[in-house]
C-alpha cells in the first residue's frame, strides 16, 4: 500500500508511520489506508491537515495502537458515512475492519449527534478526539503499572490515588486538553518505573507539577493522598525555586545560562542530607530526559513541555547520578546537532548489527566460562567454588559515549571512522560478590585467558582499573573485533552504571503461585499482547512462545526499549520485541532465515522452545563432541557444548547421530 501523492513528503505523516513501525509492522499498511481514504473523504483541507495533526502529536506524546489512530484520522469523515461499517469492511480485511470501527464507536461514547452549528460541530470534534486520548492515556497509566510490579513493588494504592487526583485536578483546570498533560506525567513517571523507582517517587513524579498547574495546593494533596506524597511534592517545589534561583540566564546564545557556584554547592550539600530532595531530583531529571525526548518533534503550537526548561546536567554530576547525567548530555548534544547525532547513532547501530553474531558468541563464552561452568573453571586452577558468585551484563552505548571513544582513539571524528578499530562494540560488566573476591576473580580471570587452553578465546590487549575501581580489560577476538570487559563488585558497577541507590524494597520478579503450581511471569510483545512464561525465562523463550520459526531465526531483541541478549532473563511486566530475520521468496511468501546454535538449548527452559531446538538440530546439525579433541583438565572439558548435547539427548534422541 502506497500512500496518495498528496502527502508522500509530508513530514508529520512520516513520524506517524515510524511510530506505527515500532508498535506494530503489520498494521502500517492499515494507517496507511486511512490516510488515502482521510484525503479521499475529506471535502476541505483545512480538516486534512487537522486530522493529521492531531494524529501527529498523539504519536509524539503517547503511545497509540493503530486503531486509535485511524480513529483519529477517520471520525470527522466517519460521521459523514451513510454505512461506516459497510465502508470499513470494504478498506479493510474483514478481521481488523470490525476492530477498527469498534475502536471507531468507542470514541463517539457520549458524544451528542446534534450538532448544527460551526461551533457545536467543533465542540463535537473536540469531544471525540479528546475519548481517543483518554483511553490510549489510560492504556499507559496501565503499561505504568505493569512496569512498576515487574520491578518488584505489588503496592501500586500510592500511583492509583494520585492518577485519580491528577485526572480530576487537570480536568478541572485544562479541560479536554488534560490527557496529553497526563500523558506527559506518565513518560516521566515511566522513566522513573524502569529504573526500578519506589512507588513513593513514582506518585510523586504524576503529581509534581498540580500547585504549579492546577488549583490544587499541598493540603489537598496531604488531604486526598496522604502526607507522605504531599511532602515529595513540596520537596520537588522546593529543589525548583532553589534551583531556578542560582540558574541565570544571558543573551549569548553560545553560553545561554550560568550558575552560581556557592549556590550550587550549598544545595548539592542540602541534597545530600535530605533523602526527599534527592528523590526530588531524580523526578525533575526525568522530566528533563522527556522534555529532550520531544524537543524538535512537536509542532511549534504545542504547549506541552518547557524545552528551555532547567537543566539540571551541572546538579547531577556534582553528584554523580551518572545515569540521568549520561542520558541527559546524550540527548542535549542530539538537540544541538540532530543530523550528526543521528549519523553516528547509524553508523554504531550498523556495526552491530554487522557483528551481532560476534557479541552474542563473547556472552555466551563468558557465561559458559564463569556462570554456568563455574566448579569446572575453579576447581582446574585450584579456587574454592563457594568462594564468590558471578553475573554478566551487556552494556551498548549512548552516540555520545561513541563520539568520545572514537575522538579519543583516532582524533577527528566522522561517522566512517567509527569501526570495530576505533571503539569497542559494547561493554560486558562482570560482577562478582562478595565485593572482597573481586580481586581473587581477577587472577582467575587472567590465568583462565592468558592460558595454553584459552577460555575466553579473546586476547587481553590492554588493562585499566578506573575511577569506580573497575577492573577494566580491552579484549579482542579472532575477527579484530574489540569488546571491554569491566570486572566489580555490584556496588561499585551500580555506582559507575547509574550512581544512585537501589530500591529499599526487595524486588521480586514473579507473581506468588497458586499452591502446587510453577510461578510465572507475564511479558507484552510489540503488540501488546501479553505472554506468560515460567521464572527464568529468557528473550529466546518468548521468541519461541510467538512461533517455531520466529524462535529459531531470531537474532536480536529489545527489551523495555533497550538492546538486550538473547539469553537475558526476564521479568514480570517487561515489554520484548523480537527481530528475527526474514526474506522474501517472492511477492507473497515470506520466509525465516533461521539463526539457532547447539547452545541456545542451554538457556531456553519453556518445553517449546527447547523441543523446537532439539528437532531443528536433528535435522541440520552433525554433533560432535569438540571438547574430546583438545587436551585440557577434565573440569574444565566439560564445557556448555557438552551440556548442550546432554541437554538436546534427553529431550530428543540423537544416538544415531555420534
Amino acid at each position: 500500500m502506497k500512500l496518495c501523492e498528496q502527502l508522500q513528503n509530508n513530514e508529520q505523516v512520516a513520524a506517524i508511520l515510524s511510530k506505527m513501525a515500532q508498535t506494530s509492522k503489520k498494521q502500517v499498511g492499515d494507517v496507511v489506508l486511512a490516510l488515502n481514504k482521510l484525503v479521499e473523504t475529506s471535502p476541505r483541507v483545512q480538516i486534512i491537515e487537522e486530522r493529521i495533526s492531531k494524529a501527529h502529536v498523539m504519536c509524539i506524546c503517547m503511545e497509540p495502537l493503530a486503531e486509535d489512530v485511524i480513529a483519529m484520522l477517520l471520525h470527522v469523515a466517519h460521521s459523514n458515512l451513510r454505512a461506516p461499517l459497510k465502508c470499513f469492511e470494504a478498506w479493510f480485511y474483514k478481521g481488523k475492519a470490525q476492530k477498527y470501527y469498534q475502536g471507531m464507536l468507542d470514541a463517539f461514547h457520549d458524544v451528542s449527534s446534534d450538532a448544527r452549528t460551526e461551533k457545536q460541530k467543533a465542540a463535537r470534534t473536540a469531544k471525540i478526539d479528546y475519548n481517543i486520548m483518554k483511553r490510549v492515556c489510560h492504556r499507559m497509566y496501565e503499561n505504568l503499572i505493569r512496569t512498576v510490579k515487574g520491578r518488584g513493588f505489588k503496592d501500586t494504592a500510592h500511583i492509583l490515588t494520585a492518577y485519580k487526583l491528577v485526572q480530576e485536578a487537570y480536568a478541572d483546570a485544562l479541560g479536554e486538553e488534560c490527557e496529553l498533560h497526563l500523558a506527559y506525567l506518565i513518560s516521566v513517571a515511566l522513566i522513573l518505573a524502569q529504573e526500578g523507582m519506589e512507588t513513593a517517587i513514582v506518585a510523586t513524579a504524576l503529581m509534581h507539577d498540580l500547585n504549579k498547574r492546577t488549583k490544587c495546593t499541598f493540603a489537598d494533596i496531604d488531604q486526598k493522598c496522604n502526607p507522605l506524597l504531599a511532602s515529595h511534592v513540596e520537596a520537588t517545589t522546593q529543589l525548583h525555586q532553589s534551583f531556578e534561583v542560582i540558574h541565570h540566564r544571558t543573551q549569548d546564545s553560545n553560553h545561554p545560562t550560568y550558575l552560581d557556584t556557592v549556590g550550587l554547592e550549598d544545595l548539592v550539600t542540602a541534597i545530600r542530607g535530605d533523602q526527599k530532595l534527592l528523590s526530588a531530583l531524580y523526578i525533575k531529571a526525568a522530566e528533563r530526559i522527556h522534555e529532550l525526548r520531544l524537543l524538535n518533534r512537536l509542532p511549534q503550537n504545542a504547549s506541552l513541555s518547557n524545552a528551555a526548561g532547567l537543566d539540571y546536567l551541572p546538579l547531577l554530576k556534582k553528584l554523580h547520578i551518572n545515569y540521568f547525567a549520561g542520558v541527559i548530555e546524550d540527548l542535549e548534544w542530539r538537540a544541538s546537532n540532530p543530523s550528526y547525532y543521528r549519523a553516528i547513532t547509524e553508523r554504531y547501530e550498523e556495526l552491530l548489527k554487522q557483528n551481532s553474531s560476534y557479541i552474542t558468541s563473547t556472552y555466551k563464552d563468558l557465561c559458559d566460562c564463569y556462570v554456568h561452568n563455574t566448579e569446572g573453571v575453579c576447581s582446574a586452577y585450584g579456587m574454592n567454588v563457594h568462594d564468590f558468585d558471578v553475573n554478566v551484563f551487556e552494556y551498548r552505548y549512548l552516540s555520545l559515549e561513541v563520539h568520545n571513544m572514537a575522538k579519543e582513539s583516532v582524533g577527528l571524528v566522522n561517522p566512517e571512522s567509527i569501526n570495530e578499530g576505533s571503539v569497542p562494540l559494547c561493554d560486558f560488566d562482570i560482577v562478582v560478590e562478595p565485593a572482597e573476591k573481586v580481586g581473587d576473580f581477577m587472577s582467575l580471570f587472567v590465568k583462565s585467558c592468558s592460558g595454553r587452553y584459552n577460555l575466553t578465546r579473546r586476547t587481553i590487549v590492554d588493562y585499566t582499573v578506573d575511577a569506580y575501581g573497575r577492573y577494566i580489560f580491552i579484549m579482542q577476538d579472532a575477527q579484530r573485533c574489540t569488546f571491554r570487559f569491566c570486572i566489580s563488585s555490584q556496588a561499585n558497577c551500580d555506582l559507575c552504571r547509574k550512581g544512585y541507590r537501589q530500591p529499599t524494597l526487595p524486588v521480586q520478579s514473579a507473581k506468588e503461585p497458586p499452591s502446587g503450581a510453577a510461578a510465572m511471569i507475564d511479558v507484552y510483545l510489540r503488540n501488546g499482547k501479553r505472554i506468560s512464561l515460567p521464572v527464568g525465562a529468557c528473550v529466546l523463550d518468548a521468541a519461541f512462545a510467538i512461533h517455531a520459526e520466529v524462535g529459531l531465526a531470531t537474532r536480536g531483541a529489545t527489551v523495555n526499549e533497550h538492546p538486550a541478549n538473547l539469553y537475558d532473563k526476564l521479568r514480570d511486566g517487561d515489554h520484548v520485541i523480537i527481530d528475527a530475520e526474514t526474506y522474501y521468496k517472492d511477492d507473497f511468501s515470506k520466509s525465516y532465515v533461521p539463526h539457532v546454535t547447539v547452545n541456545w538449548v542451554v538457556f531456553v527452559v519453556t518445553d517449546k522452545a527447547r523441543r523446537a531446538i532439539a528437532k531443528w538440530c536433528h535435522e541440520n546439525y552433525e554433533v560432535k563432541r569438540h571438547s574430546e579433541e583438545i587436551e585440557v583438565p577434565d573440569a574444565v572439558a566439560d564445557s556448555a557444548m557438552d551440556a548442550s548435547i546432554k541437554t538436546l539427548k534427553g529431550i530428543w534422541d540423537f544416538e544415531q547421530l555420534e
